[in-house]
C-alpha cells in the first residue's frame, strides 16, 4: 500500500501542485492526525503553514508551530503529528520532470 492510500484512510486530505521544477503536496491534518514514519529519497522541505505539529525522526522530536519550515533530508525517518489542526506543506525538487503524482511519489518513496 502506498503512503496516499494509507493518507487517504487516515482522513488525510492532499492537493497536489507541479510548478516549474518543483512539486508540492498540501495538506490538510485534523488534529491527533498521524503521518506514519516514512523516509524519501530526495530530501525535501516540510512547510507548516497553520498550526501546529510535532516531527519524530532518529535524531530528535520537535514541536513547531507555524509559520515554520523543516529541512528534511533524503532517506530520514520521519513521522508528522498534527498538534492542533494543521496545513502541512511537502515541497520537492522535481528535476527529474515527473508527469503525474502517482510517477512522482514512486521517485521519492524510500
Amino acid at each position: 500500500m502506498s503512503l496516499a492510500n494509507d493518507m487517504a484512510e487516515l482522513g488525510i486530505e492532499g492537493e497536489a501542485f507541479f510548478v516549474g521544477d518543483g512539486f508540492a503536496k498540501v495538506f490538510r491534518l485534523p488534529a491527533g492526525r498521524v503521518i506514519g514514519q516514512h523516509a524519501h529519497k530526495v530530501g525535501h522541505l516540510g512547510v507548516l503553514l497553520l498550526g501546529s505539529v510535532r516531527v519524530t525522526t532518529p535524531q530528535a522530536v520537535t514541536e513547531y508551530e507555524a509559520p515554520a519550515t523543516i529541512e528534511l533530508p533524503a532517506f530520514v525517518a520521519h513521522e508528522i503529528e498534527s498538534v492542533t489542526s494543521a496545513l502541512w506543506a511537502c515541497v520537492w525538487p522535481n528535476t527529474d520532470g515527473a508527469l503525474t503524482e502517482v510517477d512522482f511519489e514512486r521517485m521519492v518513496i524510500a
